[in-house]
């Protein structure tokens, strides 16, 4: 008996079997293609769809940012000019104190040095041993007339206190407005740096992790690596990342 029949007779059965299994492993390969055709065709879309909210986040972020910078510019602007306001009224204060008190308190100084004088005239007058008639009459006008100075005196002081009083209420609202001004400054700065590390979120660098993560949506870092990378690594432009995107075989 040749070895070819003795062959045919004996391992036909093996052979048939054999043939089965190969359509068998053919037929779950096609399966698997199709499964990931089906993941990549997903990906593609997640992708797509990531890359539009990514778009219409930066742009409600930019609208945002530009009516911040136009309520703080208004802002500033509001302030800048009640500031300016404040400044001429202080100003203008000062020159009213000055023209409108200052010629009176001296005048007032003055006459109550003149009354002094007349005062100590007149004492000086009774104490000689030959007093005038009208010396009692005219020293008595001399302590009314000390009386009335000293009065506008008070007055003076008063309306000279008032004013003092006006400008620190100026000056105070100068200064309330300042501080108000300092802490928009203060809040834009922080806007600012909320924007820029969102721009970082949504524009990395092209020599970093996160552009080769982005630039490789097909590779299977979504569902490993991406759960326990640390974030600190994603903004490095020092590393060379290398994906695999060979499928994966299936655990039976």
């Amino acid at each position: 008996m040749s070895r070819k029949r003795y062959l045919e007779e004996n391992d036909a059965a093996l052979w048939a079997q054999r043939t089965l299994d190969l359509d068998s492993l053919k037929g779950r390969a096609h399966a698997q293609q199709e499964i990931v055709e089906a993941i990549r065709n997903t990906a593609r879309g997640v992708v797509n769809d990531y890359a539009a909210k990514a778009q219409a986040v930066e742009r409600e972020t930019l609208r945002k940012v530009e009516a911040m910078r136009k309520e703080h510019e208004a802002t500033r602007a509001r302030y800048d000019n009640e500031i300016s306001t404040l400044t001429e009224q202080e100003a203008q204060s000062l020159v009213e104190i000055t023209t409108r008190f200052a010629p009176r308190l001296a005048a007032a100084n003055q006459a109550l040095e003149e009354s002094i004088g007349l005062e100590a005239q007149a004492r000086a007058q009774l104490q000689r041993p030959s007093i005038d008639e009208t010396l009692e009459g005219r020293l008595e006008q001399a302590r009314q007339s000390h009386h009335d100075h000293q009065n506008a005196v008070i007055e003076a002081q008063a309306s000279f206190a008032k004013a003092q009083k006006a400008f620190s209420e100026v000056n105070h609202q100068w200064s309330q407005a300042q501080r108000l001004h300092d802490s928009q400054k203060e809040h834009l700065a922080q806007t600012r740096k909320i924007v820029e590390a969102i721009k970082a979120q949504l524009q990395p660098d092209p020599q970093s992790l996160h552009a080769a993560f982005l630039d490789n949506p097909d590779a299977p870092w979504a569902e490993n690596l991406a759960r326990i990378i640390d974030p600190a690594l994603l903004t490095r432009v020092d590393l060379q990342p290398h994906f695999d995107l060979a499928p994966v075989p299936c655990s039976s």
